[in-house]
């Protein structure tokens, strides 16, 4: 994605996307900012629900976007679970809460303020992903270590791998 200013003719590499509808801000380093949130979904066999994102970033995934501006970020989670992957759930279990420095996204920004959730999965193995991605499969999280991770998704797994390990009954 790149940008042509329509007044100097200037043209960027980058583009940076500015919306009300979309949390972000600019820190003290002046790095453009944005909020996301992820949902790791557990099924009964202790393995992890990925997708193959085929939009920026591509790579393997989870369910995960934007917080919208007046979104709390287990909403933002929530719809996101819904819109990418069709399960509808009415609460996940927070894990974290980590600044990825280095996430870049199609909007422009290159850091991102993550909040990940757990949700266990009790519905059939198949899922339908939306047009953002395909082939969902089940993956245990070291297996997920292994593949085509986007930049992101490989930073959450690893932040909290450990995590997860030391939660009761998250794993089989």
């Amino acid at each position: 994605m790149s940008f042509l200013c329509r007044e100097c003719g200037m043209h960027s590499d980058r583009s940076i996307l500015i919306t009300p509808e979309m949390n972000w801000w600019i820190d003290s380093d002046d790095e453009y900012w944005h909020e996301s949130s992820g949902v790791l979904v557990r099924d009964y066999q202790g393995r992890f629900l990925f997708f193959r994102r085929t939009m920026y970033p591509c790579g393997l995934t989870v369910p995960a976007g934007h917080v919208g501006t007046k979104e709390r970020a287990h909403r933002a989670a929530i719809r996101e679970l819904e819109e990418e992957v069709g399960i509808r759930v009415r609460s996940l279990k927070p894990v974290a809460a980590m600044n990825i420095v280095g996430d870049s996204c199609s909007a422009g920004s290159d850091s991102h303020r993550w909040h990940v959730f757990l949700c266990a999965y009790e519905g059939p193995e198949e899922v339908e992903v939306s047009e953002e991605g395909k082939d969902a499969t089940w993956l245990a999280l070291d297996d997920a270590l292994t593949e085509d991770l986007t930049f992101a998704t490989r930073k959450i797994l690893e932040y909290c791998l450990a995590r997860l390990r030391h939660e009761e009954g998250l794993f089989v």
